[in-house]
């Protein structure tokens, strides 16, 4: 499974086509709960996304299966500590995956998934999974300075 992007960038803002669909979204302490990107630069507050997911592949290295594309992408303008967190809603099981050039990152928990570490600048693909291949689950996620 090859995972590609393209990614524009226009003064001072970036823009990342994923899917057919294009977000832009402005650093800090943004609620575009269905923008696809968040971007996180100085005095980045917090972001928050909903979306629905459905698991497809479980070509990744963490448990679960998750999309083919990225459900998000988080492009890091300025290193900082940061929480990410995705939450099944109603309580649904959901898998968390953070890929960062050749890194891999993976969610911690049951219905709730965290990861929560020092993230360096560039460019970061979120995937939220479900437990099963072809599942489909509705989730909250949260990006928060920690």
């Amino acid at each position: 499974m090859k995972i590609t992007k393209a990614g524009v960038f226009i003064g001072g803002w970036v823009a990342t086509v994923l899917v057919g669909c294009t977000a832009v979204v402005v650093p800090g302490g943004d609620n575009n709960l269905n923008a696809t990107e968040v971007v996180v630069g100085t005095g980045f507050v917090s972001a928050a996304r909903t979306g629905t997911t459905t698991g497809v592949s479980d070509d990744s290295i963490c448990d679960g299966w998750f999309p083919e594309t990225p459900n998000h992408v988080m492009q890091i303008d300025a290193s900082l500590g940061l929480a990410i967190t995705a939450e099944g809603v109603n309580g649904e099981d959901v898998r968390l995956w953070a890929q960062a050039g050749q890194s891999n990152f993976c969610g911690d928990g049951g219905s709730v998934q965290e990861l929560a570490r020092f993230w360096t600048r560039g460019s970061i693909d979120i995937y939220v999974g479900t437990t099963s291949n072809g599942f489909t689950a509705d989730y909250n996620l949260s990006f928060d300075p920690n």
